[in-house]
């Protein structure tokens, strides 16, 4: 199989901008990002844990995701995103990008952002005009997978997850700590 021809300075410059895109494409759908973007902006990127793709709820999966896997595209100059169905739940849209070989669907590919159906009475807050999923919300999700078998190839990074929640709902609420939350 030959190796795709990209512009490597196009695939940087669209690394780089791709978070930007992504958030001004969830502000314009009014989408919801849930998952650790949504930790990190509600509790700040010191106190969460590093996290690559973006999670996000959206009205038309199918529709946002092609909306970003074109605009990365555009911005590329190049076919190195591409959209595909999730294995586990269909209904979830993913963004990938090529990865280091060009070729798309295979073992170097990087997930760049999931884009699931919005789930009824999903609350959230919203910080700089981005909606993001609850930490109360968050934190049962984290632990219903926990509790749950299926999930446990997650179960390290749900409870650190849920450990950093805690801590930072214990900052929030004490009054001494609370001059140490920086977001």
């Amino acid at each position: 199989m030959r190796k795709r021809k990209h512009n490597p300075v196009g695939i940087l410059k669209s690394k780089l901008y791709s978070d930007d895109i992504i958030l001004v494409q969830a502000k314009k759908n009014k989408s919801i990002v849930y998952g650790g973007r949504a930790i990190q902006a509600n509790i700040g990127r010191l106190k969460s844990r590093p996290t690559q793709d973006w999670d996000i709820f959206s009205s038309n999966p199918t529709k946002s995701a092609n909306q970003i896997k074109n605009k990365l595209n555009r911005v590329a100059k190049s076919n190195y995103y591409y959209t595909t169905s999730s294995q586990y739940h269909p209904s979830t849209k993913k963004v990938y990008s090529s990865g280091q070989d060009g070729i798309p669907k295979t073992s170097d590919d990087r997930g760049v952002a999931d884009f699931s159906p919005t789930p009824r009475n999903a609350r959230y807050n919203t910080i700089n005009g981005v909606r993001y999923i609850q930490l109360r919300e968050t934190a049962k999700d984290k632990l219903s997978a926990l509790k749950d078998d299926a999930y446990k190839f997650r179960h390290k990074k749900d409870k650190d997850d849920l450990d950093r929640i805690r801590i930072y709902e214990k900052m929030k609420k004490d009054k001494l700590l609370r001059n140490f939350l920086i977001k």
